[in-house]
This record gives structure tokens, sequence and C-alpha cells, in this order.
């Protein structure tokens, strides 16, 4: 397929980690689980780094959850940054007090995040794509929605997002708080496109999809706690830079951005249950 470079995550720190857990206010823990990221690239990768989240809370502590970085070089001195990430989940059998402790953990992964990211594209200015699993759902629920949605509620919103520019393209009634502040901690150059949104004019279903209101689509890797959940919590953004708005280089192509089920075909795998190469869906553009 011609991707020849890539980058990894960085491995877990096999040693007690500088860390702020919500829960028991503890500073040390040890990383034991490796984040799970890559990025693969036709283009050259002349940078590539990681930052390791210093907030975590439940078994999420014990991951090297991190944003991963590489700088494309597309052409000579044309670059692209590219961003992936997975961060702290929350869960539907948690007791509410412990989600709320998960939100206020992912919410400073986002300030974490939004930090490295603003570090990154000030040194060389390029479009950047911001990708992952970021746990932040932007459906706000609605009549088909058959479980109620996580509530994001916690302290230290207001000082961050009043700091932060808000992008234009936020402007959906049914959207999270989460999301918007995830929008607005994250924009490099004061927009972030949200390149799902923009292809669909709403928020798809990227994880527990269902058939109809009764079966889950996917049940085999799916916790059972979110089977029905319909979450969308994957996404791809897109943040331009004013040289590259001059000069439309890089450019991303209107209404390529879409759902990618990954369904696995009827009787290719045997043995099995399984319906889906993953529990979530992916999103390519």
């Amino acid at each position: 397929l011609g991707y020849v470079y890539h980058t990894i995550s960085q491995s877990p720190p096999w040693a007690w980690h500088d860390a702020f857990f919500p829960v028991t206010r503890s500073t040390k823990r040890p990383k034991l689980i490796d984040a799970g990221l890559l990025i693969l690239s036709k283009y050259p990768i002349v940078e590539a780094d990681s930052h390791i989240y210093n907030a975590g809370n439940q078994i999420d502590a014990w991951a090297a959850k991190q944003v991963l970085y590489a700088r494309l070089e597309v052409t000579p001195g044309l670059f692209c940054h590219v961003f992936n990430t997975h961060m702290q989940a929350s869960y539907f059998d948690n007791h509410p007090d412990i989600n709320i402790l998960n939100d206020a953990a992912r919410h400073l992964q986002l300030v974490e995040m939004g930090k490295f990211i603003r570090r990154k594209t000030a040194e060389i200015p390029a479009p950047a794509l911001i990708t992952g699993d970021f746990n932040v759902n932007s459906r706000a629920g609605g009549p088909t929605a058959t479980v109620p949605v996580k509530v994001w509620d916690h302290p230290f919103t207001l000082e961050h997002v009043s700091a932060a520019p808000c992008s234009e393209a936020v402007n959906d009634e049914h959207e999270l708080d989460e999301y918007r502040f995830l929008v607005r901690m994250l924009s490099p150059c004061g927009e972030l496109r949200d390149l799902l949104y923009e292809a669909t004019s709403h928020h798809p279903v990227t994880y527990g999809d269902v058939c109809d209101l009764e079966n889950p689509r996917e049940m085999v890797l799916t916790h059972l706690a979110d089977y029905g959940s319909r979450l969308s919590i994957d996404y791809i953004f897109f943040a331009d830079c004013e040289a590259n708005k001059a000069s439309g280089l890089i450019e991303v192509v209107p209404g390529s951005t879409r759902v990618e089920p990954f369904f696995v075909p009827e009787g290719s795998v045997s043995q099995t249950k399984l319906t889906q190469l993953s529990d979530h869906y992916g999103v390519s553009t």
C-alpha cells in the first residue's frame, strides 16, 4: 500500500510514573500497558515524538495513554503535523461518582494534549491532522438512544474554556459540552474542523452501534455495559495554518471523510462470532 514510514507509541516506563490520579490523589503509579498507537505514512517522517499523559484513573491509569506525533514532509519543505491519541475512558457500569473522576482525568489529558499540540505546531507552522479515540462523546442522545449518555461535570472547565478559542464548526445544539471543550482546547490556530461532522452534518455512531433498538450490532469485543450506547467518540480533526490557507497546497477533499465499520464477512472467521475487526468503527478521509 506504500506506507513505508511509521512511528509507534512510547513504551510504558517500567518505573513509578509521576502522575495525578483523581481517586487517590496519589502522585506515583507504574505504567504497565502500552497505548497501542501507530502512525503509518507514505511520506517521510522527519520528526516523531510523544507525550504520556500524567492524568489517569481506574484501570486506564496503568496504561501509558498518550498522544503520538509525526511531522510528515509531503514535498520538500512542505510539512503536515499528525497527532494520534487514545484517552481515558468512562464506564457505564461505574458508580456516577467514579465516572466524574474519570471525566476529570480525561479533561486534564485534553489540557496536556492541547499544550503539546501548540508546542509542536508553533515550532513549524503547518496544517495538522488530530485523530484518535478521544472517549469524548459528541452525541447528546435522542429518541433512538437505548441508554443514558455519560454526564461530564467537574469543576475544572470554565478556566480553560474561557481562555481558548471556539470553532464556528461547533454549532449543533445536540453536541455535548465536553465535545465543545475538546474543540476549544485542541485548536492550535483558533479553528478546528471536525471532518466527519462536515461530511455528514451530524455525529455518526463510532462505538456501541445497534442493528435495531433491541439488538447490539457487535457483542464480542464491546463491553457488555456499553451495548446500545451509540457513542460518537472517534474523530479526525483538521487545523489549518495561515500560510497553507494562502497557498492551498494541502487541503481536505470535501465530503471524503466517512465511518469505516470494518465488518467481518460472514463465514470468513471460523469458530467465532466475530462480526467486526474492532469494537470501534474507524474513520477515514
